[in-house]
C-alpha cells in the first residue's frame, strides 16, 4: 500500500494495520492526539514489536504527550533491548518529555555502549538527576564509568569522565542558596 492509498481520512487503525512502513509513519506523524490517544495499545504494541527503527522512533513521539506509568516503563524496557541501539536517542528523548526517570545502571550502560546522541540523553539524565538508584547501584555505576573513562574511544570517554562527575554528586545534597537546609530535591529517587 502507497502513501496515496492510505485508508481514507489517514485513519489510523487501519494504517497501523496495513504494515506498510511509509502509511504508518505518515499515519503517526498526522494523528491527532485523539487519535493518537484511542489507539495508545496498538500504538505501543507497534512500539514494542516492530522490526524498524523509523516505525520505532515515530510511534515513541507519537506517544511523547502522554504521561503515563505504561509508556514509560515500554520505553525504558526497550532502552534495554538490543534491537534498540539506533532509537536509544530518539527514546530517552521521549522520556525526557514524560518526565521520567532512568534507572542508574541503563543509563550506565548507554553511555558504554550507544551512539553520541544517546550518550548525551543519558548525561542529561544525569546531569538533572532525573535517575532511579540505590548506594549498591551507584557503586556499580562508578565502577564501570571509571573503566569507560580509560576507553581508546575519545568520545565514550569523555563521556563516562562527565558521566562520573554527575553520578559524584548524587550522593552529596543539592545546596540551597535561599538559607534552607541542604536536602536533595525530590527528583532523585533513591531505591532501598
Amino acid at each position: 500500500m502507497s502513501l496515496n492509498s492510505m485508508p481514507a481520512g489517514g485513519d489510523l487503525e487501519q494504517s497501523l494495520l496495513t504494515g506498510d512502513e511509509d502509511v504508518i509513519l505518515a499515519a503517526l506523524k498526522g494523528a491527532k492526539k485523539s487519535s493518537r490517544r484511542k489507539h495508545l495499545n496498538q500504538i505501543l504494541l507497534m512500539l514494542r514489536t516492530t522490526h524498524s527503527s523509523r516505525v520505532r522512533n515515530a510511534a515513541a513521539i507519537a506517544v511523547a504527550d502522554f504521561h503515563s506509568e505504561k509508556i514509560k516503563e515500554a520505553l525504558i524496557d526497550l532502552l534495554m533491548r538490543a534491537d534498540t541501539a539506533k532509537s536509544r536517542g530518539t527514546l530517552l528523548y521521549v522520556l525526557d518529555e514524560i518526565g521520567a526517570s532512568i534507572p542508574i545502571d541503563i543509563l550506565t550502560q548507554i553511555i558504554a555502549t550507544s551512539r553520541y546522541e544517546a550518550r548525551e540523553e543519558a548525561l542529561g539524565f544525569l546531569r538533572s538527576r532525573r535517575i532511579d538508584w540505590n548506594p549498591l547501584e551507584l557503586e556499580q555505576s562508578i565502577r564501570k564509568l571509571q573503566r569507560i573513562a580509560l576507553s581508546k574511544n575519545v568520545e565514550r570517554s569523555a563521556a563516562a569522565e562527565r558521566a562520573l562527575e554527575f553520578a559524584a554528586r548524587l550522593a552529596k545534597p543539592r545546596k540551597r542558596t535561599n538559607g534552607r537546609k541542604n536536602t536533595p530535591k525530590s527528583k532523585i529517587k533513591k531505591v532501598a
